[in-house]
């Protein structure tokens, strides 16, 4: 039993409803306004509470596999991107049913998410990972709660129960030097991939945002892209900060994407074929920069492994992720004095303390300088020689 309020479709203008959720049946209502909609919530709750809504006794507490099947059709399809639900799906089926599928909500207690996430790690999974199956269990969880199932949320605060991983242990950049190898090498064998590789070391774009870059984000002017869009297991979605950023064009790239653009204007036979975006896309049609043989969008995989890991293998380079490259970006930047700010800007970081806890220490003689401004500022003291 319970009340809930939200927009069945986000976005500013757009009405809020209320909804009834009771005996595993869901009615909705359109009231207007998020603060008419809270209102009118709070009305019913107490109605359902005193029994003066007439929709019977309450039935068992669900069952967890009911409920987090309730959960993603309520909530995560419809307010997630679909990346995040899907990963949902891919969690719920693969860490959370295997334990406690044929439990109840209520049967589920702290003690017993605590030894779940103690099991994963034990499992040998990834710190993010674990963070992240927490994060899901609690919000099922919370969602029952919300619906009045459940007093209380057995998943809250338990942060302090999944051991710290050290990020910058994951970072496995390339030198200025292996990037030049590497480049050089797909110039000359990989050449249809060669303006991608490129982008990737001279912007740090994610590959979801490299794979849904248009022409029309890109100012030759001003040297400047705008990252509007991703693109990734066949839809486009905003990039992951759920906004545009734009990031500076090196001279090099933007000499080497006009003769890329010249080159698709030709093999298309005059334009580049246009994409259909959908609906909640501005534009919703756009022209992309990396496109596939037939001017749709490539796929992520293909390009790893048909041309991204055979180019470093013969470029002679070490193996990294093609994530590893949008690392190197970052790290590049900071050897050559660049600051933290500027690289929390390009990388589109949420905030400073990202960049600080990933990359801060490859920032260089960043300490030295420091204690050293201490004796510039106080002068130092001046020892003499003995003239004797």
């Amino acid at each position: 039993m319970g009340v809930t309020v939200r927009q069945k479709r986000k976005g500013k203008g757009q009405p809020w409803h209320v909804f009834i959720h009771r005996n595993r049946t869901i009615r909705s209502k359109r009231v207007g306004d998020k603060k008419v909609a809270e209102a009118v919530a709070g009305k019913l709750r107490k109605k359902l509470l005193s029994g003066q809504l007439g929709l019977g006794e309450a039935k068992q507490t669900p069952l967890f596999a009911d409920y987090a099947r309730h959960f993603m059709e309520d909530y995560a399809k419809v307010a997630c991107k679909r990346n995040t639900w899907k990963s949902y799906e891919t969690m719920i089926a693969l860490h959370l049913l295997p334990v406690w599928k044929n439990k109840r909500l209520n049967e589920i207690r702290r003690a017993d998410v605590k030894k779940l996430l103690l099991a994963e790690q034990q499992a040998g999974f990834a710190v993010k990972t674990v963070e992240n199956i927490k994060a899901l269990v609690s919000g099922i969880f919370t969602h029952a709660y919300e619906e009045d199932i459940l007093q209380a949320n057995p998943a809250l605060r338990l942060g302090r129960f999944i051991q710290k991983d050290d990020r910058r242990k994951h970072l496995n950049p390339w030198t200025k030097e292996q990037v030049t190898a590497f480049l050089a090498t797909a110039r000359v064998q990989a050449p249809d991939y060669y303006a991608l590789f490129l982008c990737a070391c001279r912007t740090g774009m994610r590959m979801g945002e490299l794979l849904g870059l248009a022409w029309e984000d890109i100012d030759f002017q001003a040297n400047r892209i705008e990252i509007r869009r991703s693109y990734s297991h066949g839809h486009f979605s905003s990039p992951k900060s759920h906004k545009s950023r734009p990031v500076d064009m090196s001279d090099q790239l933007g000499r080497d994407l006009l003769a890329h653009r010249g080159s698709l204007v030709q093999k298309f036979g005059g334009t580049v074929p246009v994409v259909d975006l959908g609906a909640g896309f501005k534009p919703d049609q756009i022209r992309l920069v990396f496109p596939n043989r037939e001017g749709g969008p490539l796929d992520g995989d293909n390009v790893r492994r048909r041309a991204f890991y055979r180019t470093l293998k013969n470029a002679g380079v070490p193996r990294i992720r093609f994530h590893d490259l949008r690392h190197t970006f970052a790290s590049l930047l900071l050897q050559q004095g660049e600051s933290l700010h500027y690289v929390k800007e390009q990388m589109g970081h949420a905030s400073i303390q990202t960049t600080v806890d990933v990359y801060g220490h490859i920032v260089p003689g960043s300490n030295r300088r420091a204690v050293n401004l201490l004796d510039d500022q106080a002068g130092g003291l001046r020892i003499v020689p003995n003239a004797s």
